[in-house]
Formats: C-alpha cells, structure tokens, sequence
C-alpha cells in the first residue's frame, strides 16, 4: 500500500482540477491540528484561495476580537499600512508571514475587481454569555 506523501502546490492543484465542479456551500470551515506550523498555513491559503477565484467565497473568518476585525478589514479594503501591522495585536497564531501574505493577496484581489464583493475578513469572538450561534446584524 502506498502511503500518502506531503501535499505539494503540484498535487494540490491536481486534486482541485478533479473536483472542481459546482460548489452549493455558503461556509466552508477549515479546522488544523496544529496552529504554527507552516504548511497548515500554506494549505490553508491554497484552499481559501480555490474558494474564492473559482467557487466566489468572499470571507475570511478568524478567531479574533472586533479591533482586530477592523484593521484587517481596513487593510484589505482600503489599502491603509502593511499587513504585518493590520496584524499588531491579533491573537499570536495569526501573527504570522503566511497570514500576511494571505492579507496581500486579499487586498491585490479587491484591487483587481472592484465592482465585485469584497473579500472581507470578519472576525467573530465569542464572548462569555453569547450564543454560539447568532444571527447576523443588519
């Protein structure tokens, strides 16, 4: 029996041109076993870009607080500092290279389409007290 190998960008790409039919999904949630390692970001930034070039996902939701929230949005959206710095203060797994460059690239791509949906990271947090499940504000 052959065992699985690492997932390279090469086979990534393999595996999402042979499934890369209709998406019905409004939410796709992204779990990991591990928050600092490299390539969870990198397989992450690979699936979430998919979703949104190909299926048309325009969130990107983290575990965070509202202040966070708005810098990130800030960023993406207007262009405003570097992402590095829309990162200042967001919880440490987040503070990363890889989520940086995921930050660019969300901002290149609402650059390039500005007549579409934004992508936009909203950062719910869950707060002692709240549902778990909430409606969304109007």
């Amino acid at each position: 029996m052959t065992r699985p190998g690492p997932l390279s960008c090469q086979n990534f790409s393999a595996a999402g041109a042979r499934s890369a039919g209709p998406v019905e999904t409004t939410v796709a949630g992204l779990g990991e076993s591990t928050r600092f390692a490299r390539e969870t970001f990198d397989v992450r930034d690979q699936l979430f870009r998919r979703l949104v070039q190909r299926h048309g996902f325009r969130a990107l939701a983290l575990q965070d607080d509202a202040a966070v929230a708005a810098r990130l949005d800030t960023y993406v959206t207007v262009g405003e500092g570097r992402a590095e710095s829309a990162l200042d203060g967001a919880w440490r797994p987040w503070r990363t290279a890889q989520l940086a460059t995921t930050l660019e690239w969300i901002r290149a791509f609402n650059q390039k389409h500005p007549a579409g949906p934004a992508v936009r990271p909203p950062c719910p947090r869950r707060v002692r007290g709240d549902p778990i499940v909430a409606r969304p504000r109007p």
